[in-house]
């Protein structure tokens, strides 16, 4: 049982490690952030993945509500419901386009950030740019805040929303 245990052991540290060194190599493979083009990217990437869905979902839900109840349209009511009950089939049956369109643009953006990384070497002096920025954002609402509020706290939320669209030195 002893030597069960310790194969365990062994066996249990030997996937960790093998996790740590494969979970590093996987973070080398993560493309160099560019200060403000990444920030854009992401924002990019997120509405890619959440927009197409929520606009088909929205655009179902049209559709469904656009069919008058049953019996409202006199005497054309069975050809109207059965129009109605066609466009929803047509329009439901498009699910696997959204998904080809969320996947192309995916791989558009994953392009993109290919293409742009060597601007990464530039990351210290935009950062530097946007730093003077924010900082003279900041100093004009320290300054004149009881002045123009609320403006200011505007103003220093603008110097807060440019910072985060830095990266690191080098990516």
């Amino acid at each position: 049982m002893t030597r069960r245990v310790i194969l365990a052991a062994v066996a249990i540290a030997g996937l960790a490690t093998a996790g740590g060194v494969i979970g590093q190599a996987h973070a080398d493979e993560q493309p160099k952030r560019v200060t403000g083009v990444s920030s854009a990217l992401d924002a990019m990437r997120t509405g890619n993945r959440l927009g197409p869905g929520i606009a088909y979902g929205l655009a179902l839900s049209t559709a469904g509500s656009a069919v008058p109840a049953k019996g409202t349209a006199g005497p054309a009511d069975p050809v109207v419901q059965q129009a109605g009950q066609q466009v929803l089939v047509a329009a439901a049956s498009l699910g696997d386009t959204v998904t080809k369109i969320s996947a192309a643009g995916d791989s558009g953006i994953a392009q993109t950030q290919s293409a742009v990384q060597p601007l990464a070497a530039l990351n210290t002096p935009a950062n530097q740019v946007i730093e003077t920025a924010a900082g003279a954002l900041d100093t004009m609402a320290s300054t004149f805040g009881p002045q123009i509020q609320p403006f200011d706290t505007t103003l220093k939320q603008v110097g807060q929303l440019a910072r985060s669209a830095e990266a690191p030195p080098g990516g």
